[in-house]
């Protein structure tokens, strides 16, 4: 008889490939973007649907946090993984339309799920997988032209990362490799594809100070994170970049569980010596803090003749995230409800005044995240 488990991961599976299917072959509604000014779809940020840092961030949680595996041991049993999400917010925005002048103030409503799943495996105690993506963002407007709410951002893709420096407890400074080819449907006349190759580094710290009730250690890890991107844009997948090229940087601090007391993980019993206090693994509720800023140059018509937008532009992007849980179980089967606060500032330059890609807009969340997943084994 097969296992539960078994039996799990083969319906996450099959529900993947039914998501995979169903996004190729759907065609999202037809919507009237003249009303507007905008591209289909350009009410879209592309942080809304680009890891900017988030599998540096997850990996560094997890080496601060909990280890995935023993440092010890060598595993060369491939591992499957998955995260099933769906995250629900509304946010206050100054310039909906991205415009220079006349800014447009609007309120949203977003629903954004999203499925991640694959295979790792590890070996010298360097990852190295495949995984499939899948999510759809879908915006409401309370004062926007009708025709800012039809489009439904639909993006599926595959990929696979290594790590270069593992991620787990006898490396403070870890980085991974990643490289993903998805499709992206931001409106009905609106299909373009990607590859997009990453380089993400994290560094862990501990912060020491005055010992407190709450913790008694004095003891407050941390980690400083990068991510060096380039976007490579066209009309069919592995075309490379025949519409546009976007270079992206970003940099970033994760502070997890603020104002919450520190719970040590027992020291690992095969383990030959701690060097530092700072290799310590915490378990901490409270509030976790994300700040990071990314700098998209996207270069389009010149020198890309079938550019979407066609008008180049340079952005940043910076996010100020709060977050904390609602409940949660344990690391190992992390099915967590998250209250979250987000602020966003962004600023457009060098755009030539174009509507959708000028101007100054600031967007606040206020959201909902819900989060079933199993982490490689």
């Amino acid at each position: 008889m097969p296992s539960s488990r078994n039996k799990h991961t083969s319906i996450v599976s099959i529900g993947m490939t039914v998501l995979l299917i169903a996004a190729f072959a759907s065609e999202p509604a037809t919507a009237d973007s003249s009303a507007t000014g905008l591209s289909q779809g350009q009410q879209y940020l592309q942080t809304d649907f680009t890891n900017v840092g988030q599998y540096t961030i997850g990996s560094t949680a997890n080496t601060i946090l909990a280890a995935h595996y023993d440092s010890n041991h060598v595993f060369e049993q491939p591992s499957r993984f998955y995260t099933l999400s769906a995250d629900v917010s509304q946010r206050l925005e100054t310039n909906v339309l991205q415009t220079f002048s006349n800014p447009q103030p609007d309120y949203a409503f977003r629903v954004n799920p999203k499925v991640h799943t694959g295979v790792q495996m590890v070996h010298d105690r360097k990852a190295t997988g495949v995984y499939a993506d899948y999510s759809t963002i879908k915006d409401v407007f309370a004062y926007a032209p009708a025709g800012l709410n039809v489009p439904t951002n639909q993006v599926v893709g595959i990929g696979t990362y290594h790590d270069l420096i593992p991620f787990n407890g006898r490396h403070e400074t870890s980085a991974r490799l990643d490289c993903l080819v998805r499709s992206v449907w931001s409106g009905p006349n609106n299909h373009q594809s990607d590859i997009l190759p990453s380089l993400y580094l994290a560094r862990n710290m501990m912060l020491f100070t005055k010992p407190t009730k709450n913790n008694p250690t004095g003891e407050h890890p941390y980690a400083l994170f990068s991510t060096t991107q380039l976007q490579m844009r066209s009309g069919l997948p592995f075309e490379g970049a025949t519409h546009e090229l976007d270079p992206i940087y970003t940099v970033g601090i994760w502070i997890p569980k603020l104002g919450a007391a520190a719970k040590p993980f027992p020291a690992n019993p095969q383990a030959k010596e701690q060097k530092s206090e700072t290799k310590k693994r915490f378990d901490t509720d409270g509030w976790t803090c994300t700040i990071n800023s990314s700098l998209f140059t996207n270069y389009r018509d010149p020198p890309f003749h079938h550019s979407h937008p066609k008008q180049g532009n340079n952005q940043i992007i910076s996010d100020i995230v709060l977050e904390h849980p609602i409940f949660k179980n344990t690391f190992k089967s992390p099915n967590a409800l998250t209250f979250y606060i987000k602020a966003e500032p962004v600023f457009n330059f060098d755009s030539n005044k174009a509507k959708g890609l000028s101007g100054f807009d600031f967007r606040f969340f206020l959201g909902l995240k819900y989060a079933l997943s199993k982490a490689p084994t």
